[in-house]
Formats: structure tokens, sequence, C-alpha cells
């Protein structure tokens, strides 16, 4: 794909991430409530599918129009490419999950899901490597130029020294001439390779470039529009959260003090005593572990967008 295609691409796939968003958006006006899993899934199969199709019409027009001159490296280059895009939106595709959090619904099962749609991508992968294979049918190799063959030259049969000092003259420019020319096709064929790897490079740090300001844009238009908090807005909403389970903490450290009181009181010094306050210690580590958790899946959507925050922030220009 040349720079003109490649430009083409990607103010293509804005539009597609674009058409993305509104879908789900518009999928919840609907419904006037949250999506579930396999809504959401199903409109990131749809999008998928759309994206890899699109960049093939334009990937296969560029070829179309500038035939390479290595065929074999350039599909090297395409395959890598095409995996390359399906899995940064397979990325992007999870980002927007996590960003829009509580517009989808808590039920089904996630890592289920993600499963299918990691095979789908798969699959997909599959099916475009076939396409990608028959750009090279198009690409007709120029044949090489025949040489003409030197004219045999009669030797005489009365001058077999003569003869014999020319042949082996000859034969020492022929091999002089085919080293010299082995030499430069080897060069040349080395710097060629250097070139397509230095391209291939130059070509995925730019989609990783665009890919990441598409999402620094992206997050800044739904943090204007009041779709995304802000860390400070993040962190003031997780504040009442964690102060309500401490506080819970507390209250299960009270219960347990006052029931150790209570079994010190009732039952003698020994091993009964002993065993009943290790059943009672256990049952606190369980009361305690299951708060945890439960603070865990109330503050998950709320980490998981302040954790998208600070990544971008790190981000070296």
């Amino acid at each position: 794909m040349d720079d003109k295609a490649f430009e083409t691409w990607s103010d293509t796939l804005d539009e597609l991430r674009r058409i993305r968003q509104k879908t789900v958006d518009l999928k919840i006006q609907q419904k006037d409530g949250p999506l579930s899993l396999d809504e959401f899934f199903d409109i990131s199969k749809e999008s998928l599918e759309d994206v890899i199709q699109k960049w093939w019409d334009i990937e296969k027009q560029s070829w179309k129009d500038n035939q390479p001159a290595d065929p074999t490296a350039s599909l090297r280059t395409v395959r890598d490419e095409m995996e390359s895009l399906i899995d940064l939106e397979l990325e992007s595709m999870e980002r927007e999950r996590l960003l829009q959090a509580e517009k989808i619904s808590t039920g089904g099962n996630v890592k289920v899901e993600l499963e299918k749609l990691n095979k789908f991508a798969a699959d997909l992968k599959k099916a475009y490597l076939i396409k990608i294979d028959t750009l090279s049918r198009g690409s007709q190799k120029k044949a090489a130029p025949q040489t003409k063959s030197a004219p045999r030259q009669q030797f005489a049969s009365g001058g077999g020294g003569s003869g014999v000092s020319t042949f082996i003259m000859f034969c020492v420019g022929l091999a002089l001439g085919a080293g010299a020319s082995y030499h430069f096709w080897t060069v040349a064929n080395d710097a060629q390779k250097q070139l397509q790897e230095a391209k291939a490079t130059l070509s995925t740090e730019k989609r990783q470039m665009i890919d990441g300001l598409t999402i620094l844009q992206e997050t800044y238009y739904k943090l204007a529009t009041g779709k995304l908090l802000n860390l400070p807005q993040l962190e003031a909403a997780m504040k009442p959260i964690r102060t309500d389970f401490a506080n819970r903490r507390k209250e299960i450290e009270k219960d347990f003090l006052k029931q150790r009181e209570n079994l010190s009181k009732k039952i003698p010094a020994g091993d009964r005593l002993d065993k009943s306050l290790e059943r009672l210690n256990e049952t606190k580590a369980k009361r305690l572990s299951e708060l945890d958790k439960e603070e865990q899946s109330k503050l998950d959507s709320y980490l998981k967008q302040r954790q998208i925050h600070k990544d971008l922030m790190e981000q070296k220009p």
C-alpha cells in the first residue's frame, strides 16, 4: 500500500470506528438500557468484518495500480499488515468495551464472548491469507533477457597451441566476468531486502502511531461530551465505595472481638477453646475475603478507566 492509499485507508478506518460507536449508542437508545454482552460482541464482529473488507479493497487496488518489483517480499508485508490490523482492532474494541462498561450489562461470561471474538478473528485471518495469495497470480515476472550465444570460433587443425591459449583466455575472462556479475547481483539483492524490511517497519510504526492518535481522539471526545469520567471524577466516584467497605471491615473486626471475648468467658482455657477460636478466625477471614471481592467488583469499571487514562498519559510522543 503506497502513501496515498495509506492516507485513504487511515481516513476510512476512523470513519468505520465512528460508525461502530454510533451503532452502539443507537442500540442503547432503542433498548433504553444497557447492551448485553452478546449484542456488543455481535456489533464488534460485524465491524471487524467491515474493517478488514475495506482494507482489502484499498490494498488490492493499490497493488493493481503499483505492481511491486519484488512480489514475494511485498506479499509478506501485506500478510503482516492484515494480521497486525486485526490484532489492533481487537485491542481497540476491548478498550471501547472497558470505557463503556456502564453501558454494557454485567450479565454473561466475558471470557467466553472474548474467546468467540478471537476465534472469529482467527477465521478472518485464514480467509484473507488465501485472498492475499491470489495477488501473486496477477504479478507476472518479467522474463530475463536471453544472452546471445557467442559464435563458435573455428580453430584450424594446424594451430593447436594458439587455439588452446585462446580458449584458456576465454575461460578466464568468462570466470572473472561471472564473478563480478554475481557479486553485484548479491549486493543489489541484499539492498532490496533491506529496503523492503525498512519499509515494512516504517509502515507498522506509522499504523501504531495513527492508532494511538485515534485512541487519544476518541478518549478526548468522550471526556468532552461527558461519556467518560476524568481522573478526579473517578477518584471522587470511588471514594464513597471505599469508605463504605472500610466501615464494613471495622464492623467485622468489632464483631470478631466481641465473639472472641464471649468464647473466652464461656469456655475454660484448653483445647476446646483453642479450636473454637480457630473456627472463629476462619469465619472472620472468609467474611473479609468475600468483602474484598465485592468491593473489587464495584470498583472494577472505575479502575479500568483510570488505568486507560494513565496508559495514555505515559505514552511517549
